[in-house]
């Protein structure tokens, strides 16, 4: 509750400010941002990390000063690969889980940009941060299951695959901060390229049903974008 209290406040001054910031704003520029990215379910033993890739469309305004705003809209995929291994005590029997889960989002961040050199440089570095609101497209977890039983010097190994529908196991929204650091040029006038570092942290417990004998379930993920982006004011 507390969580989402200051989520609450962070976005209602976050959204004072973006509106301060655009009407003072020197230029709005929009374009597009794809990359990379890596990410995990914290809370969940044995969890490995996952790469997927991720991407949409991007708007900034840049006040007269050191400071910028930016809202995003990316399609990222998420998720984590983990594995299960049980062996009987004869030593005779093995068998072997191999999860693959795939949670992919829609993801809103809004953030704030400070720039480190003057506005006169075509080349910017950047430090930025900002709340995030992640909207779950799909939810599902692809199963392999390997059963292998020796009998004496013979071998017999049996294979199955399936899908789980996750979307009753985890919440729809969720919602976290984003922090990273990058950089901008200045091509021409009108365009310039970015690029950017994110890693970002989920403040909602994901599990759709709570339990106190298991642990919470956060999102986590690290992205590298890189974009290109047209100036459409002055």
């Amino acid at each position: 509750m507390k969580i989402s209290k200051l989520f609450s406040s962070t976005v209602a001054f976050i959204a004072l400010f973006g509106f301060n910031t655009a009407t003072k704003a020197q230029s709005l520029s929009m374009g597009i941002r794809g990359g990379g990215n890596y990410s995990t379910l914290l809370g969940i033993d044995s969890a490995k990390f996952k790469t997927g890739i991720t991407g949409g469309i991007s708007l900034n305004y840049q006040t007269a000063g050191k400071w910028s705003i930016s809202a995003d809209m990316l399609y990222t995929q998420r998720g984590i690969t983990y594995q299960k291994n049980i062996k009987d005590t004869s030593g005779n029997q093995t068998e072997k889980f191999e999860y693959d889960y795939a949670l992919n989002y829609v993801e809103i961040p809004v953030l704030f940009h400070y720039n480190f050199l003057s506005d006169s440089s075509k080349l910017k570095a950047r430090a930025f941060f900002g709340p995030s609101l992640n909207v779950r497209m799909n939810a599902k977890n692809s199963i392999k299951y390997t059963k292998v039983v020796t009998y004496g010097d013979s071998t017999a190994t049996t294979n199955t695959a399936g899908e789980q529908d996750l979307t009753y196991i985890y919440t729809p929204l969720d919602y976290g901060f984003v922090g990273g650091i990058g950089a901008t040029y200045a091509i021409t006038d009108k365009i310039s390229a970015s690029v950017d570092v994110r890693a970002s942290y989920g403040l909602l417990d994901i599990r759709e049903y709570l339990s106190q004998s298991t642990k919470a379930v956060r999102n986590a993920n690290v992205s590298i974008l890189v974009g290109v982006a047209y100036r459409l004011s002055k």
